[in-house]
Protein backbone atom coordinates (compact mmCIF):
# COMPACT_ATOMS: atom_id res chain seq x y z
CA UNK A 1 0.00 0.00 0.00
CA UNK A 2 1.39 3.25 -0.66
CA UNK A 3 1.57 5.90 1.52
CA UNK A 4 -1.25 8.09 -0.28
CA UNK A 5 -3.49 5.84 0.12
CA UNK A 6 -2.92 5.22 3.57
CA UNK A 7 -3.32 8.55 4.46
CA UNK A 8 -6.50 8.49 1.97
CA UNK A 9 -7.90 5.42 4.25
CA UNK A 10 -6.97 7.08 7.50
CA UNK A 11 -8.00 10.68 6.51
CA UNK A 12 -11.93 9.53 5.70
CA UNK A 13 -13.49 9.08 8.96
CA UNK A 14 -14.77 12.72 9.89
CA UNK A 15 -16.93 14.55 12.21
CA UNK A 16 -19.07 16.91 12.22
CA UNK A 17 -18.72 19.40 9.37
CA UNK A 18 -16.40 17.27 7.62
CA UNK A 19 -13.38 17.64 10.14
CA UNK A 20 -11.06 14.76 9.66
CA UNK A 21 -10.70 13.04 13.01
CA UNK A 22 -7.11 11.74 12.58
CA UNK A 23 -6.23 15.54 12.48
CA UNK A 24 -7.85 16.57 15.58
CA UNK A 25 -6.53 13.56 17.49
CA UNK A 26 -2.68 13.87 15.84
CA UNK A 27 -2.85 17.40 16.93
CA UNK A 28 -3.90 16.78 20.76
CA UNK A 29 -1.25 13.80 21.19
CA UNK A 30 1.39 16.82 19.33
CA UNK A 31 0.40 19.03 21.75
CA UNK A 32 0.55 16.79 24.69
CA UNK A 33 3.96 15.96 23.58
CA UNK A 34 5.05 19.76 23.40
CA UNK A 35 3.70 20.82 26.47
CA UNK A 36 5.04 18.24 28.57
CA UNK A 37 8.21 18.81 27.53
CA UNK A 38 8.53 22.80 27.19
CA UNK A 39 6.40 23.00 30.51
CA UNK A 40 4.22 25.32 28.51
CA UNK A 41 0.41 25.35 29.14
CA UNK A 42 -1.57 22.76 26.56
CA UNK A 43 -4.08 24.65 25.64
CA UNK A 44 -1.44 27.22 24.32
CA UNK A 45 0.17 24.85 22.27
CA UNK A 46 -2.74 23.29 21.17
CA UNK A 47 -3.88 26.54 19.67
CA UNK A 48 -0.11 27.00 18.30
CA UNK A 49 -0.45 23.52 16.13
CA UNK A 50 -3.77 23.89 14.87
CA UNK A 51 -2.93 27.47 13.87
CA UNK A 52 0.68 26.34 12.91
CA UNK A 53 -1.50 22.81 10.76
CA UNK A 54 -3.49 25.36 8.87
CA UNK A 55 -0.27 28.12 7.65
CA UNK A 56 0.98 24.55 6.55
CA UNK A 57 -1.96 23.89 4.72
CA UNK A 58 -1.96 27.30 2.73
CA UNK A 59 1.40 27.55 1.66
CA UNK A 60 1.34 23.82 0.15
CA UNK A 61 -1.80 24.77 -1.57
CA UNK A 62 -4.23 22.11 0.66
CA UNK A 63 -7.86 23.63 1.04
CA UNK A 64 -8.84 22.84 4.48
CA UNK A 65 -12.53 23.73 5.88
CA UNK A 66 -10.97 27.15 7.59
CA UNK A 67 -9.30 28.28 4.47
CA UNK A 68 -12.44 27.77 2.71
CA UNK A 69 -14.49 29.34 5.50
CA UNK A 70 -12.07 32.81 5.32
CA UNK A 71 -12.55 32.45 1.46
CA UNK A 72 -8.26 32.63 1.22
CA UNK A 73 -7.97 28.74 -0.70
Amino acid sequence: MKMDDLMKSIRQYKMGHNTVIFDYVSTIIGAMLVSKYSEVPLVVTTIVLLVLGEVLHYVFNVPTNTLRYFDIL
